[in-house]
This record gives structure tokens, C-alpha cells and sequence, in this order.
């Protein structure tokens, strides 16, 4: 298994309605380098424990995550950890790699903890990169059509800088960002008409 990574990652998320799609589309087609088209499927981790609290009160955030490159045809697989409230725009993110033929492992370690559960969550994103910025365009999920923004630094010193630049790039596109109580309201919604199913129920090959 490779050596995972520790960062605090910086992001942002907003709605996109066809016309914002179109124009950001268009934009970074013309502007950014295309990083890959996807087919994803995370995996989100529900529990109620005192380490990683509740849904509404989270205190760390686990999910698996698999992405099915539809260009490549190849498969990425990470087990994620951030700490933080999920609403949060800056977290503390463990990443850590593995194989799809691994999967099996790694449920198994998540049942050593007492988690058994997941909220499988399937939608299609693009990737794009613009400096040092990862922009991704995600659709035919459960939430709406929206983009993400996201950076990374490694002090928390550089945070508030970070947050500052970002900002101003987003006024400039004209995207608008969900607060973080407009996006616990719609995630909560989310898992509430979707609750938690055994690890068994899933079926991780939809991405395919």
C-alpha cells in the first residue's frame, strides 16, 4: 500500500445552472489543462462514534473513493480522511492510495472500527487544472450540478491567503458559492432520503 499524504485542503463549491456550466465549460477548455473525465463513486463512512461524531456534528470525515478514467479506462482508489466539520472549507485530508483488488482489505479494516455502513454516492466530473488550482465539474449526482474548487497547503499560517486568492478568482469568473450552512442543509437532506446501507449492499462496480 503507497505512503499516504497529509495536507490541509482548501475548498470551495457552488451550483452550476446550464448556463454557468456552459460558460465555465467553455472557459476552462480554452484556459486550463484537462486532467481526466470520470465516472465516480465515494463511498461516504456513516457512523456515530465519539472519534468521528454524527452527520450533523461530524468531527472526521471518511469515504472510499473510485474513479473509473473513461479516456484511460483506468481505475484510482483512495481511502480518504478529513478532519473537520464536512461543511468546512479548509481540512486537515489524509489520502491514502490503494488498488481496486485491495477494496476487500480495506473494508475489513473499516469493520475492525466498527464501521460497516456507507452512503454510496455515484456521479460524473471532469478535472481540470488552472495553475495551482484543481476545478472539477461534477453532474448527475444526487446534489445538483456544481463545481468544486480546491487547493492545498501544508501550514495553516498560509490558509487565510489562500482563501483570500480564491475568492477573488471566483468573483472574477462570477461563481457564486454555497455557504456552509446552505451545503450541510442540502447534504443532510441527501443522506437523509439516502440513509447508510452494510458494505455488502454496495455495488462497487457501477463506476464500470
Amino acid at each position: 500500500m503507497a505512503k499516504s499524504k497529509k495536507v490541509i485542503e482548501i475548498e470551495k463549491r457552488g451550483p452550476l445552472n446550464p448556463l454557468k456550466k456552459k460558460k465555465l465549460k467553455s472557459f476552462l477548455r480554452k484556459k486550463a489543462k484537462l486532467l481526466g473525465e470520470f465516472n465516480q463513486l465515494s463511498v461516504f463512512i456513516e457512523s456515530d462514534n465519539a472519534i468521528t461524531g454524527n452527520i450533523e456534528n461530524a468531527k472526521a470525515s471518511i469515504a472510499i473513493a473510485i474513479q473509473k478514467n473513461i479516456l484511460t479506462r483506468k481505475t484510482k482508489c483512495e481511502l480518504k480522511v478529513k478532519v473537520g466539520k464536512f461543511e468546512s472549507g479548509a481540512r486537515k485530508e489524509i489520502v491514502i492510495p490503494f488498488t481496486f483488488n485491495n477494496i476487500n482489505q480495506i473494508l475489513d479494516f473499516l469493520r475492525v472500527f466498527g464501521l460497516v455502513e456507507g452512503c454510496p454516492r455515484y456521479y460524473h466530473r471532469t478535472d481540470y487544472k488552472l495553475d495551482n488550482y484543481i476545478i472539477s465539474i461534477k453532474e448527475s449526482g444526487l446534489l445538483a450540478d456544481h463545481f468544486e474548487i480546491e487547493t492545498s497547503v501544508e501550514n495553516t499560517d498560509d490558509i487565510a491567503s489562500e482563501e483570500k486568492k480564491m475568492k477573488l478568482w471566483l468573483k472574477k469568473q462570477k461563481l457564486s458559492v454555497y455557504t456552509q450552512e446552505s451545503y450541510k442543509k442540502l447534504i443532510l437532506k441527501i443522506f437523509r432520503d439516502n440513509p447508510p446501507v452494510d458494505f455488502e449492499k454496495i455495488d462497487l462496480n457501477v463506476v464500470n
